[in-house]
């Protein structure tokens, strides 16, 4: 599953909107809106912090998040 895909599928299980999400992160709706749907959204134009926000919020490892893989496991 995609990033995206991953953060859409997180936030309708918890039962947040994108609004609250956003709000969160201290981000406008549209900005985080972006995130959602543009796959290098996260990674070129947010914040660090806001992306570690937002993995919190939604349960996912930073890493998940980012589709990346962690170097220090076999995940």
């Amino acid at each position: 599953m995609d990033t995206n895909k991953s953060i859409e599928s997180k936030w309708l299980k918890l039962g947040l909107s994108e609004n609250q999400i956003a709000e969160t992160i201290g981000k406008s709706l549209d900005l985080y809106c972006d995130i959602e749907w543009d796959a290098d959204e996260l990674c070129k134009a947010v914040a660090l912090r806001r992306i570690k926000q937002l993995s919190q919020i939604l349960g996912l490892e930073l890493f998940e998040l980012l589709a990346l893989q962690c170097p220090f496991s076999n995940e």
